[in-house]
């Protein structure tokens, strides 16, 4: 007897990540058919689902939704084989010990790394370009399924930073160990407006330097504000609880002093650090030492003086002794 079979497909891909399928096969005079539709996930935080039914010597409909979130990843499944029901659900999902802290996440089945953006909760992590979740409150993410000794790109989405927050790299390369893991640390830091007053002491005396200029060197250069008529003053761009050189700036005094804002974060309402009145002690300035009077006589007079003093010595100098008298016979 002669046997023949034939194999037909047809594939279309939707866009994104969802593709379709149609499928004829057969046998002789058996055939089976089937259509297939799905959405496959990516390796960060996705979902997808897959439909497929099947006509022919066993019939079989079936259908399959997944979800692959921060703390685990879950499944339901349900479907018909002939006669026969089937239901299924599940869940998985891992504890990782790292940097101090344990973090729920799901399946780790290789390496794995810790994303920490100090104090920037809500930013996006990115593992070889594809999102892995968001940073927590304390600004940590846990990234599972690193490839062991490979270069792993790490980065974050600076756009989901605060606006008060300076980073610097927004990009890092992590190589773990086999089933170990690394801590990819973001260099943020939260950058804050402060405002005050500032006085100047000049001894027993307490000078405002009313429109003048305060100058401080901040982390990203020198920042400058006008002072007001109170010596107020208003600068951005400064770590609270760091130590910068300042110099004001008028026409009756500069000085220089070292802006203290170790304690600004207390008086901070999240933005802007009011430090209240700020001091600078200025140096005392001796005066230059008078010059010594002196009172020339006019030579008119001195002269007159000069020669008397010459004449009287003459005069002594030349006095002729009296000569002797002749005895009387």
């Amino acid at each position: 007897d002669n046997e023949y079979e034939g194999f037909l497909m047809l594939t279309h891909s939707f866009g994104g990540q969802t593709t379709g399928s149609a499928s004829h096969s057969q046998t002789n005079d058996k055939f089976t058919e089937s259509l297939q539709l799905q959405r496959s996930m990516t390796q960060g935080e996705d979902w997808g689902y897959r439909l497929d039914a099947q006509a022919g010597e066993i019939d079989r409909v079936n259908a399959l939704g997944q979800a692959q979130l921060e703390f685990g990843r879950y499944e339901v499944s349900v479907g018909r084989v002939g006669d026969n029901n089937q239901a299924m659900v599940s869940a998985s999902g891992g504890l990782v010990f790292i940097g101090g802290g344990l973090f729920a996440t799901r399946p780790v089945h290789g390496s794995y790394a810790l994303i920490q953006v100090p104090e920037a909760g809500g930013v996006r992590g990115y593992l070889n370009n594809q999102k892995m979740g968001d940073t927590d409150s304390d600004g940590d993410l846990l990234v599972p399924n690193l490839l062991a000794y490979h270069r792993n790109r790490l980065s974050v989405a600076p756009e989901d930073m605060p606006m008060n927050f300076d980073i610097g790299d927004t990009e890092l390369t992590a190589v773990p160990p086999f089933r170990g893991g690394v801590i990819a640390r973001f260099d943020a830091k939260a950058i804050h407006a402060v405002a005050g007053k500032v006085v100047v002491l000049r001894g027993e005396e307490k000078f405002v330097p009313q429109y003048g200029d305060l100058t401080v060197q901040g982390p990203r250069g020198e920042v400058t504000s006008p002072l007001g008529k109170d010596g107020e003053f208003y600068l951005e761009e400064l770590e609270l609880g760091q130590r910068y050189p300042a110099r004001i700036e008028h026409e009756e005094v500069v000085c220089e002093f070292e802006l203290n804002l170790e304690a600004a974060a207390d008086a901070s309402d999240g933005v802007v650090a009011d430090i209240g009145e700020v001091r600078c002690k200025a140096e005392p300035t001796e005066a230059p030492p008078a010059p010594e009077e002196t009172v020339e006589e006019p030579a008119d007079k001195k002269a007159p003086a000069a020669a008397k003093k010459g004449k009287k010595e003459k005069k002594s100098g030349t006095k002729k002794a009296a000569a002797p008298k002749d005895p009387k016979p």
